[in-house]
């Protein structure tokens, strides 16, 4: 069954949706601010946009109204238990949020002894869902490695990025 967990527990409904906005602390104290522009009904896993500044308390909806998928210092996929637990604390929800804004990016794995590289591919309806690959040149630039990124993975991540 879905909703139990490795250790017997039930998982909680996430509490999120397309469109919901959330903070990520950083390990260095502050905030960066997370969207989640794939999900599924029963979660766990997620895509979401990531963005800077670093901000010294989580924002409101009203000052995250100018951001667009193009200035995301970060996309990637993830799974939501900081979300569910409240460590990421949620922000509110776009009513205006339009997947087609949002697109779900193709990523890149390689093999770095082989020297070869595919694009990789997702479902649209589930960020876990792997679809297809597609052979690219090995020195495609632009997509980032294929991986899906722990939470803690993720608030290092954007520690880093964002100083």
């Amino acid at each position: 069954m879905k909703a139990a967990l490795r250790s017997g527990t039930r998982r909680m409904k996430p509490n999120y949706s397309e469109g919901t906005w959330f903070a990520v602390p950083l390990r260095t104290g502050g905030f960066a601010v997370g969207l989640v522009a794939r999900a599924t009904a029963d979660g766990p896993h997620v895509l979401a946009y990531f963005f800077g500044p670093k901000r010294a308390s989580a924002p409101t909806m009203t000052e995250l109204s100018d951001l667009r998928a193009s200035s995301a210092v970060k996309v990637a996929r993830t799974g939501d238990p900081h979300l569910i637990d409240g460590r990421w604390p949620i922000i509110g929800t776009s009513k205006q949020f339009r997947r087609d804004a949002w697109p779900f990016p193709r990523f890149v794995r390689k093999e770095e002894i082989r020297g070869k590289a595919w694009a990789v591919e997702y479902s649209e309806d589930d960020p876990g869902r792997f679809v297809a690959e597609v052979p690219i040149a090995f020195e495609a630039a632009g997509l980032d490695r294929d991986a899906s990124h722990g939470v803690g993975a993720i608030e290092l991540m954007l520690t880093k990025i964002l100083g």
